[in-house]
């Protein structure tokens, strides 16, 4: 993953000069501190700061965003708030046990996506809702060679070492459909993006009472 330069220097001039969304600023911040960590880890507590800052804010802001009904404030805090939680999203990746707040925020991203939609307001972020997501990719994906075997394996060969560990129903059920993710990306990404896509559905379906089971 690369952060571009030329974009951050211009988002994060736009955020100082207006003093707005100020969350985007913090999640830019971190994810570049992130990108820095491996050649100096001393940037984790950078990192760790302005990400916890920028999950606060936002907070605020989504709050905020379902009880406004100016559609011109509704759409740039849309985008500024698909924004970071796509910037929160990366970040994530780069984090050790950052699987739920992955999660977390790619659900983020689909409620905001939703709100959005509720309000007739088309942010400029497209086709994140739903099967227009799937259709717009497929292209791609379908051009992409599949993953080295060596890493599918490895996926596959851990999940099955941890099926034994999965008590709850909850458990099972997550456990299956990460198995099946893995399983599909020995065909072809699609595939592997089309499972992914169900796992979503299924994190979404479950209860926040009963997600850490």
């Amino acid at each position: 993953m690369r952060v571009n330069k030329s974009v951050l220097i211009v988002s994060l001039t736009t955020c100082s000069r207006q003093r707005q969304h100020e969350y985007l600023m913090h999640a830019i911040l971190g994810l570049s501190a992130c990108e820095l960590m491996a050649k100096d880890r001393s940037l984790v507590t950078f990192a760790m700061a302005h990400r916890h800052k920028a999950i606060k804010a936002i907070q605020k802001a989504l709050n905020n965003l379902s009880k406004n009904n100016n559609s011109s404030n509704t759409y740039k805090e849309g985008n500024a708030i698909v924004a970071t939680c796509f910037a929160l999203t990366f970040q994530s990746v780069c984090l050790d046990d950052g699987m739920v707040e992955f999660m977390t925020f790619c659900r983020g991203i689909l409620i905001v996506a939703i709100q959005m939609y509720t309000k007739r307001s088309r942010i400029m972020f497209r086709n994140l809702v739903g099967e227009e997501k799937i259709a717009a990719l497929r292209p791609a994906l379908e051009k992409v060679p599949p993953i080295r075997s060596e890493l599918t394996d490895a996926a596959v060969v851990s999940l099955k070492r941890l099926e034994h560990l999965m008590v709850t129903q909850v458990q099972k059920e997550y456990h299956e459909y990460l198995a099946n993710m893995a399983e599909a990306l020995y065909t072809d990404s699609y595939k592997g993006k089309r499972a992914y896509s169900r796992l979503l559905q299924s994190y979404d379906s479950i209860p926040s009472s009963r997600r850490y089971c």
